[in-house]
């Protein structure tokens, strides 16, 4: 399975920062990437786990979330 197919696939979700919150930290390399901690399940990446999702600053004020579909 090709790595766009994974991503395409994943539930995505807009996070919205608060009224007068300073938001969220963009940067060169914005994508993160997050795997359940403590669960020893071979593998890396988008795969490694069920519980591994990717966030994506767009902006100051919207976020990009994106896990895997139950």
């Amino acid at each position: 399975m090709l790595i766009q197919e994974i991503v395409c696939d994943m539930c995505w979700a807009f996070l919205l920062a608060p009224g007068g919150d300073p938001g969220f930290l963009t940067s060169d390399n914005p994508v993160a990437l997050f795997d359940a901690p403590g669960l020893d399940v071979p593998g890396t990446g988008f795969l490694s786990s069920p519980d591994t999702y990717l966030t994506f600053p767009v902006c100051r004020n919207v976020c990009l979330r994106a896990k895997h579909r139950p």
